[in-house]
């Protein structure tokens, strides 16, 4: 087990605690599951790795409120 858990760490291991199917986040459109975050997270983790970014660099995010 890492000292440091990665955010697709910490839902991987959610979503095996219970059930992958079971509502990870709220949205304003519906409910998220820990699978499709997982898979979120995944492909996040891909991009940023494609754009040179390795484990422990820091990366800053922005989300427009509402």
């Amino acid at each position: 087990m890492p000292d440091i858990a990665t955010a697709g760490f910490a839902i991987d291991r959610l979503a095996l605690a219970g059930d992958p199917a079971a509502p990870a986040l709220r949205l304003r459109d519906g409910l998220l599951s820990y699978q499709a975050l997982n898979l979120h997270v995944g492909r996040l983790a891909a991009r940023l790795g494609a754009a040179g970014l390795v484990p422990g660099d820091r990366v800053a995010s922005w989300a427009a409120k509402g």
